[in-house]
């Protein structure tokens, strides 16, 4: 540090957008709720920018995906709509920090530098580097995919809670099955589930389990056996054990135990493991329950020493049970991912974390693609998340140019301990910080809102309830108010009413804090309706503008949010609503795909490809025929032939190509759903969900490709498995939600605004009392992948707790803008046993923060001061505007595009307007014969092809791409389990004769491919069987600009190359048409071997009419007619140029043509043999640049891949 660098770490200063520039290194901005994080981030942006950094190498991270495409919507709005007008017009000296910043850019650079620079961001809006957590780690190890060592042969997984399931079960199943007794009573499918998805992040075990689950409990029945063998005896067992009575300390052998010892021997040998108080009955626990004068007495039978030896074993069997259990789902999890090519979210961190840790490469890769990094909501980070960011950025040498890295967050606001936001890796972080600021000014509340929070959380430390270390400290830091809200709360003669309003609850005669809290709903919602009363009446309301243009309008439903803490606490509430007449709903309050609406649309889907009883009968009770037992009964012949051939019609318009959005609004119009829907009292709600999850199909269908088939049974799975993200998913809000009261729980709350807030249940929010036994998973303090042990601490759980409850109090409060309600009851005594307030509740909390101390008083009556106030005349709601049209200035020109290579080879002559794929024999129904005769030798063949008990079509390429995409070439233990899952997911029907035979004939394609190595040139070999999924990109999507494509050249390539190489390719006329925008593709494998870079298609087409059903049809002459036929070399030629581009960017200097292009292979899997199925070429340098030149691709140099 310079010694006029001022030293910021030690304090925060305050922040101010107009002066302020990012400085190299590490920089912490805390933003308190309301101040403008948003908009301080624009700005940041902005100086960058202005430092010479492009758009695409300033990284912003946050952490959802509606919180990036807001963030994005805004960059752009700020840079078009603000920054850029102020650049077209003199700098107008209104004092605005924009122009400011401007000001002192143009000084420094020239007007026409700066414009240029903004101008240059504009276009590269859509290259903005804005992603969540897990979007980046996803994204720079696909960019980095050989840096990093990473492994894509996987598929996202969203929720490991069904696999975690599966796995259990199967363990519990072994565990009944091989062990000789039953497993520990605590072992419960929900026990297990839990902890099993606590250990999906972890490797290994510091402790791994030695030895065999059947030998496991052998010691455990011996002594059971021991003890069932005094069954004789249990008579003199009785008398011996009734003769001490008297003698033992009555605390611990009260009389009720001694009558009931002749039962409890009974129980004990019938089944002596259901016994829960064996230890008592051992020598070691007599000998101190005998009192003194009997210490001395001898035991006579050795039952009593087999019930302690049993007890011992069977404390120790838990334990033992549990630790098989974690060395087997560890591993067991592990294998199951790699076997079905999975990755869950927390894998995308983990790998990129390890990737970052073992290679220099991707670090220096990542620094030079970014050279500044922004991470907001900072605070909702983990310890793996900052280690990420700490490792490219913190840890980087910093020079004058950067690295950039700022951190932007409210540790006051960090809630989300429960997802897995740790608080501890945000104050390490502050502590790194190299500088450190504050936004001191709130955008959000009125002046009187924001002076009543500042009083109500003075004092208080938000990072610890109890004593706590100076580490640990968030203390509260007040804020002012900018005071420029639109609208103003007006409380008719009360000026000086404190907007932070504590509403007092009757105090209960038991003084449990839970009695009192059971009134508070009822309480509110007469609240709610006394405020909405006064409104009316002119004693409270909202006032704008200024002077004579003073509106003032009455406070409605729509103005006013409640904030709660469970689901189950907002349905009960919205109950008590509509008790009174409120209108009021729940917002978020699930998923789409848990709704009715969802199973409806399945069911519908199911229908119109397999018109069947009991599919149309769920239809007919459902919401959208509502036909009760009467109406199902009387429903006529005719009717139902009708309601068939209506599914009938649609099935087979949804197999032609109609999108399933249009058929399911068809098929809605068709029973007039939309009027029924809209009369119903939850209609409203019905009609949205059933046009959300059209929208959601539809996108499902677009994103992956789906056939009709699959689509119903991705459907199925994804209803089956319900929400896994939490938030694409969840149900939209109605348009009339606006007009009505919104529930909602405080953590959903984060991040929204509400004119008015109450709160019911926050003032006594405590640690719940079955939380204090959770335990926390513990790893290798010098290994994270390594799992140490479970850890149940009660006071550390309480003390995080109790900490993170009080920044839920200060979320929920400071989404107030006008006014807060919050409920309270004071001076109630300690709570004790097993209340959750046993430890302190949310307002004690703070009242012992304050020095014992409120900051205003309670109210017992609502708004009574109002009662006697004059009222005020508000005026008449305006009539709703007509919305206003806006038409486009200019028109997108036909030519401008998203194609593929199946579009440019449908765009040949008119009379053979077909997709390629289907012309070769790969659609749904079969290629119609050939003029030309096949030879008469070829029927009289015996056919050897592979893959026969596979159908021709569609269904059985995804199926084959699927297994080939998924299968780790170098395990062939794990192709049989691969294959069975793919197999019976595609093709459900035939049974499991079918599936065994198709499984058999797919491990022996495999072993094919894996077995017949090729020579790629200068003596290099290509063998399957040694490429790891390290080596591969399976399904490597390109996507880059194109202009003006042309077809004819791309072709006349095509042609000089086949000359070249000594093929027949005949010409192909081409309609002339423009052809602007963008290209996009997925190479099904590309990889490298032996220093090369390889692309590979897979090919499932079926011999052509013309050839025999054999595999000497997939000689290089047989091939080449297919590649002729599907016009697969225009696809081999335009993935050469998506795969060299991806090599010039990610190989740079290093990239040579002679030494690293592989070409392309093209396997046509039904033929693979000696000498037959590979066809392995390769384009030249000069041909690759030529046809990216014909796609407008500038010698490739602006691919993306």
């Amino acid at each position: 540090m310079s010694e006029t660098t001022p030293d910021l770490h030690a304090t925060n200063q305050q922040l101010d957008v107009a002066t302020f520039e990012l400085r190299p290194g590490t920089t912490l901005i805390e933003a308190s709720a309301g101040t403008g994080k948003t908009y301080t981030i624009q700005y940041i942006v902005l100086d960058l920018l202005l430092k010479g950094l492009s758009l695409p190498e300033i990284l912003v991270v946050t952490f959802t995906e509606a919180a990036t495409k807001e963030l994005k919507d805004r960059l752009q709005s700020f840079l078009a709509d603000e920054v850029h007008a102020a650049l077209t017009e003199a700098i107008a000296g209104t004092g605005s920090p924009l122009e400011a910043v401007l000001a002192r850019a143009i000084e420094a650079q020239g007007r026409e530098a700066v414009q240029r620079c903004i101008r240059k961001a504009m276009l590269e809006i859509d290259q903005a580097a804005i992603y969540t957590i897990h979007g980046f780690c996803q994204r720079a190890l696909q960019e980095n995919a050989f840096a990093a060592d990473a492994n894509f042969d996987s598929e996202l997984c969203a929720d490991v809670g069904p696999i975690a399931e599966e796995l259990v079960l199967d363990f519990l199943r072994r565990a009944n099955l091989e062990l000789p007794q039953q497993p520990p009573a605590s072992a419960t499918l929900e026990a297990l589930k839990a902890r099993g998805l606590k250990l999906t992040g972890m490797l290994r075990l510091q402790r791994p389990f030695v030895g065999e689950l059947s030998t496991m409990g052998q010691e455990l029945g011996q002594a059971i056996a021991q003890v069932q063998s005094f069954a004789g005896d249990a008579d003199a067992i009785v008398a011996e054990f009734m003769s001490f009575e008297g003698k033992l300390n009555g605390n611990s052998y009260r009389k009720a135990y001694f009558a009931e010892f002749e039962s409890m021997v009974q129980r004990i040998f019938n089944n002596p493991l259901a016994e829960g108080s064996l230890e008592k009955l051992g020598p070691t626990a007599l000998e101190k329950g005998f009192k003194k004068a009997h210490k001395n007495t001898e035991l006579q039978s050795g039952f009593f020493a087999a019930c302690e030896r049993l007890a011992q074993l069977q404390q120790d069997y838990e334990p033992s049970f549990l630790q098989c259990f974690d060395t087997w789902f560890i591993s067991a999890f592990q294998a199951l991912k790699q076997e079905r090519g999975l990755m869950t979210y927390n894998d995308m961190i983990l790998d990129f974390d390890r990737a970052l840790q073992q290679s220099d490469a991707l670090c220096v890769q990542l620094r030079q693609r970014y050279r500044a990094a922004l991470v907001d909501e900072f605070q909702d980070t983990d310890a793996r998340q900052y280690a990420i960011f700490k490792t490219l950025f913190a840890a980087a040498e910093v020079r004058e140019d950067g690295p950039y890295f700022a951190m932007i967050g409210d540790p006051k606001q960090s809630i989300y301990g429960f997802r897995g936001a740790d608080i501890s890796a945000y104050l390490e972080a502050r502590n790194d910080a190299d500088a450190r600021y504050t936004l001191p000014k709130n955008y959000r509340s009125e002046a009187a809102m924001i002076e009543a929070t500042n009083a109500f959380f003075a004092g208080s430390d938000l990072g610890s309830v109890k004593s706590g270390s100076a580490a640990d400290s968030i203390p509260f830091d007040s804020v002012t108010a900018a005071d420029q809200t639109a609208e103003r709360l007006i409380f008719a003669g009360e000026d000086s009413l404190c907007r932070l309003y504590e509403r007092a609850l009757e105090t209960p005669e038991d003084d449990k804090v839970k009695t009192a809290h059971e009134t508070s709903a009822q309480q509110m919602t007469r609240d709610v309706q006394s405020l909405l009363q006064l409104s009316a009446e002119g004693r409270v309301y909202f006032e704008s503008g200024s002077g004579e243009h003073i509106q003032r309008r009455p406070v409605h439903e729509g103005d006013i949010a409640v904030l709660v803490d469970s689901h189950k606490e907002a349905a009960h509430i919205q109950h008590e609503f509509q008790n009174r007449g409120i209108l009021a709903v729940r917002a978020k309050t699930g998923s789409i795909l848990d709704s009715e609406e969802a199973k409806d649309f399945l069911y519908f889907l199911m229908a119109c490809l397999n018109p069947q009883d009991r599919t149309i009968n769920y239809l007919l009770i459902g919401a959208l025929y509502r036909k009760n037992d009467a109406e199902m009964k009387s429903l006529s012949d005719f009717e139902r032939r009708e309601i068939y051939e209506l599914f009938t019609v649609l099935g087979h318009k949804w197999r032609e190509g109609a999108a399933v959005s249009l058929l399911w609004m068809q098929f809605l119009d068709s029973l007039s759903a939309r009027e029924r829907l809209l009369r119903m009292a939850d209609g409203e709600r019905r009609l949205t969900n059933y046009l959300h999850i059209a929208e959601y199909a539809q996108e499902l269908e677009r994103t992956e490709g789906l056939s009709p088939e699959r689509l119903r049974d991705r459907m199925l799975e994804v209803i089956q498995a319900g929400d896994a993200s939490g938030q694409d998913e969840n149900l939209v809000r109605l348009e009339s939600d606006g007009r009505a009261v919104k529930i909602m729980t405080m953590h959903s709350s984060k991040g929204l605004e509400f004119p008015i807030v109450f709160l019911p249940s926050l003032w006594q929010k405590g640690v719940k009392s079955l939380s204090k036994k959770d335990q926390r998973l513990v790893t290798d303090a010098q290994d994270p992948d390594c799992f140490d042990c479970f850890q149940t601490d009660k006071d550390l759980l309480v003390a995080q707790t109790s900490a993170e409850i009080l920044r839920l109090g200060y979320v929920a409060i400071t989404r107030a803008v006008h006014f807060c309600v919050y409920y309270n009851v004071r001076d109630l005594p300690n709570q004790h046993g097993s209340s959750n307030q046993a430890d302190g509740w949310f307002d004690q909390w703070l009242y012992q923060q304050r020095g014992e101390t409120y900051p205003a008083d309670a109210y017992p009556g609502f708004l009574d001061e109002l009662r006697d106030a004059t009222p005020i005349a508000l005026d008449a709601p305006e009539a709703p505007s007509q919305p206003c049209q806006r038409s486009l200035g200019h028109t997108i020109p036909y030519s401008y595009q998203i194609t593929s290579y199946s579009s440019l080879a449908r765009g040949e002559i008119a009379s053979n307007d077909v997709d390629p794929s289907v012309a070769a024999g790969m659609g749904d129904r079969p290629v119609g014969p050939s003029e030309e005769p096949m030879p008469a030798e070829a029927e009289a063949s015996e056919p050897d092809l592979l893959l026969e008990a596979f159908p021709g079509g569609v269904r059985t390429g995804t199926c084959v791409h699927e297994v080939l995409e998924r299968c780790d070439f170098t395990q062939p233990e794990q192709w049989p389990r691969v294959a069975t899952a793919v197999i019976a997911r595609n093709f459900p029907d035939g049974g499991e004769a079918a599936l065994e035979q198709r499984v058999a004939q797919m491990v022996d394609l495999i072993e094919r491919l894996t077995h017949s190595p090729w020579e790629q040139g200068s003596g290099k070999v290509v063998d399957l069987s040694t490429l790891s999924p390290q080596a591969c990109i399976a399904e490597m999507e390109f996507y880059f600009p194109v202009e003006q494509v042309d077809v004819a050249q791309l072709e006349s390539i095509i042609q000089s190359w086949a000359q070249r190489v000594g093929l027949d390719y005949p010409p192909t006329l081409y309609r002339v048409r423009p052809i602007d925008g963008y290209l996009t593709g997925s190479v099904d494998l590309f990889f490298t071997q032996a220093g090369r870079y390889t692309l590979l298609d897979w090919k499932t087409n079926r011999p052509l009419p013309q050839h025999q059903k054999r595999q000497c049809s997939y000689d290089r002459a047989g091939m080449h007619q297919h590649m002729l036929h599907g016009r697969y070399y225009l696809q081999a030629l335009i993935y050469s140029v998506a795969t060299t581009a991806y090599l010039r960017q990610r190989l740079g200097a290093a990239f040579d043509w002679e030494t690293h292009v592989g070409g392309f292979v093209y396997c046509f899997v039904r033929g693979v043999g000696e000498g037959t199925g590979w066809l392995h070429e390769s384009f030249s340098e000069a041909e690759v640049r030529a046809a990216a030149d014909a796609l407008g691709q500038n010698a490739g140099q602006k691919g993306i891949a």
